[in-house]
This record gives structure tokens, C-alpha cells and sequence, in this order.
């Protein structure tokens, strides 16, 4: 099983990564998917941090596999599908202060076209979660096991991944291994 740690952590003062992976990430017989963000950049002792929703890959956090899962805001996510409407004008003015809420409402409904909110248009948006790094993960692993000359088993597939170097060994801040790019299997 391939499961997503869950996003619900928020650092400390000095960046720590505190929550363990969700279940069923958790879970022993279960490869835990944690989320880096879109131009995540190795630290001066080649470790990267994930993205700062991130719960731990998996528990213990070195069985776990990070891996593309973005930052909220527009492009710095995956970009998916979405057919339903966007939040409305409230969700967006949440996040400022109230004594700018009525000129940013005004400024975002000339911007947008729109009283209620931004207009989807093209059924697609940026999306950003653990639960967006897992299927990355998990297609990868099935690339590996559509090779009909190797045994179908997620854990001999997750082995190639690591012998051919498409998983690096203990490679974030908490010892978590990173699919940097996802290179041919």
C-alpha cells in the first residue's frame, strides 16, 4: 500500500518537523508519501525540507519516500483537473486584514469579473498535499511493475526504484528518501 502522510504540520520556531505520518501511512505494511515543494532546493548538507504542510513520510520517517506535492498558490502546486466552482469572495478575504477586506473585495471582483468570486474557466487548479505527491509515487512504482519480466510486488518495485537510483537513500532534513525527478526505470 501506497498512502499519503497527511498535511497538517505547522514548523516550530526552528523549522522542525514535528507530526508523524497519518494513518494508513503509518501502517507497517505501507509505504508513507510525504510532500516537497515545486523548486525545493538541497540545504549546505544536501538535505531537503519538505513542504510545510507535511507530516513525516512515515513512521519511522526513514521507510518513507518524499516527493513533488507543491505549496498552496497559483503554479506552485500540481496542476489537476477541478470541475467545481472556486471558494467564494469570503475564503479569499479571510486571510487580510478586515480594514482591507472591502477594497481587496472590490479589487478582486474587477480582477476576476465576478462579485461571488474567481470564474472557473478552465476546469483546472493548483493543487498542493501529500495527497497529490502519492500518486506520483505510486506511478512510478507501477511503471516499474508493468515490466512483466520482474515479479509483481510493490516492495521488489520499490527496490528497483532505489538500485537504479530513481529513490535517494536518507535525503531531507528527517532522514525521509526524496524522487527528486523521476528518471526511466
Amino acid at each position: 500500500m501506497i498512502a499519503a502522510a497527511g498535511n497538517d504540520r505547522r514548523p516550530d520556531e526552528n523549522n522542525n518537523i514535528s507530526l508523524q505520518a497519518r494513518f494508513p501511512a503509518a501502517f507497517v505494511s505501507a509505504v508513507g508519501v510525504g510532500a516537497l515543494p515545486k523548486d525545493a532546493q538541497a540545504d549546505k548538507d544536501n538535505k531537503y525540507s519538505p513542504s510545510h504542510y507535511s507530516n513525516k513520510s512515515d513512521r519511522p520517517e526513514e521507510v518513507g519516500i518524499i516527493t513533488l506535492g507543491g505549496e498552496p498558490g497559483e503554479k506552485n502546486g500540481v496542476l489537476g483537473v477541478y470541475i467545481g466552482k472556486f471558494p467564494p469572495m469570503e475564503f479569499w478575504l479571510r486571510q487580510y486584514k478586515p480594514i482591507w477586506r472591502p477594497f481587496l473585495w472590490l479589487y478582486f471582483a474587477i480582477r476576476w469579473g465576478s462579485f461571488y468570486g474567481p470564474q472557473n474557466k478552465h476546469y483546472w487548479a493548483w493543487w498542493a498535499g501529500t495527497s497529490f505527491a502519492t500518486p506520483i509515487v505510486t506511478g512510478v512504482v507501477a511503471a516499474v511493475l508493468s515490466d512483466l519480466s520482474a515479479p509483481v510486488r510493490v516492495d521488489t518495485a520499490v527496490s528497483k526504484l532505489y538500485t537504479t537510483q530513481g529513490i535517494k537513500n536518507a535525503i531531507t532534513v528527517a532522514n525521509e528518501d526524496v524522487i527528486e525527478k523521476v528518471k526511466q526505470v
